[in-house]
Formats: C-alpha cells, sequence, structure tokens
C-alpha cells in the first residue's frame, strides 16, 4: 500500500521478487485531506478490490492467483519499486483477514463502527 503522487491509494501485490502474479489498483480518491479513513484491500483470487469508508474506490485483477504463502517480504506504507509513493500518514488498528474476503458489506460496517 502506497499513496500516490496526487493523493490516491494503490496497492501492488506478488508473490515473489519475479513479479509472480502481479497485481495493481489505484484508488480515485484523493485521501491526503489530514482526515482519519478506514481502508481495506481485499483479494479474493485474481479480483482486486480498495474499500474507502466502506465504500469501492478501485477494483483490478492480477495474473493469476497470488500465493501469499512463499517466503515473501509484506510492506505496508511502501511500494517497493517506485519511489515517491510512500505511505506517509499514521495506521492504526491493522488486521489482516487470512483465508477470507471481506464483503463491501463487511468493510461498510466496520468503518461505520471505527466511526466513518
Amino acid at each position: 500500500m502506497g499513496i500516490t503522487e496526487d493523493g490516491r491509494l494503490i496497492f501492488e501485490m506478488d508473490q515473489d521478487y519475479d513479479g509472480t502474479n502481479y497485481g495493481n489498483i489505484n484508488g480515485t480518491a484523493n485521501v491526503t485531506d489530514d482526515a482519519w479513513h478506514h481502508i481495506a484491500f481485499v483479494r479474493q483470487g485474481t479480483a482486486m478490490r480498495i474499500y474507502l469508508d466502506g465504500n469501492l474506490d478501485g477494483s483490478g485483477l492480477s495474473n493469476g492467483v497470488t500465493n501469499l504463502t512463499e517466503n515473501y517480504n509484506v510492506r505496508i506504507g511502501q511500494i517497493s519499486c517506485a519511489g515517491g509513493q510512500n505511505f506517509g500518514g499514521l495506521i492504526d488498528d491493522l488486521t489482516i483477514w487470512s483465508g477470507y474476503a471481506l464483503t463491501q458489506s463487511e468493510t461498510h460496517l466496520i468503518a461505520c463502527v471505527a466511526g466513518h
């Protein structure tokens, strides 16, 4: 996860340093407004989605089902191959769900409980 130069979320995912089953998606909303936001990145098979405050903000597909069990670093707040897309804010209450893809209704409910 990172932030583009124009303030949008960006998520990239691949399973190894060779870029196997690479996928990336960009959000559409500017998140550099000095407000707290609930952000959810959901992957189910090859489908990837970004939810911002419970609403769909971007979607896309990876080249294949990304195997996340490999011995590969997870980076949150930095896009490893692109300079200038580091996340410059605060991250609170990080949760990684393993084996379960949240629905839009669930991300909306979580965002509402968090006050967004």
